[in-house]
């Protein structure tokens, strides 16, 4: 596929698996949904007669993930695929993080989530000696502290990916 994008001329490429799990007769109803303004249009299979559920669940919620583009069902006309479960989560993370910035905007809610709570240990931890609440070790202070800080890095990473994600 790379080399295909290497030696593309024209202003969209079409990917089609060769067995015929894409039918070739919708290409031209997804090029007039890239002309009507999708950056990525996609097709996704009707039925996944013969897959492990763990296939059929995974790649529901792949999808899921990238509901912003078009889906298409389509229904695979011919031959088993020849994917692995290796080969599919590859495919799914380049995907995941090649079209959408969500996988940044859950680790920015994340972090948001994770340096709140600490905070409010934090707090705990100082305000109940004054209540006579025996303090204890200091081990449950440093931890307070490494997952607020651990928490402001992933809101920093989210905020840089989202840059990034711009750009």
């Amino acid at each position: 596929m790379l080399a295909g994008f290497d030696y593309a001329k024209g202003d969209a490429v079409v990917i089609i698996d060769a067995d015929l799990q894409d039918p070739p007769e919708l290409i031209p109803q997804m090029i007039e949904l890239w002309e009507q303004g999708y950056d990525d249009v996609y097709a996704r299979r009707r039925s996944r007669q013969g897959e492990t559920w763990i296939k059929k669940k995974t790649s529901e919620w792949y999808y899921i993930i990238l509901q912003k583009s078009t889906r298409t069902p389509i229904q695979r006309a011919a031959g088993d695929t020849k994917w692995n479960y290796n080969k599919l989560i590859n495919l799914a993370i380049d995907g995941i993080t090649s079209f959408t910035t969500t996988p940044l905007r859950i680790s920015s809610i994340l972090g948001i989530i994770i340096s709140c709570c600490a905070f409010i240990y934090i707090l705990y931890l100082l305000i109940r000696p004054l209540f006579g609440i025996p303090t204890g070790t200091n081990y449950s202070s440093l931890m307070a502290v490494i997952l607020f800080l651990s928490g402001i890095q992933l809101i920093s990473l989210g905020i840089i990916g989202e840059y990034r994600g711009q750009a």
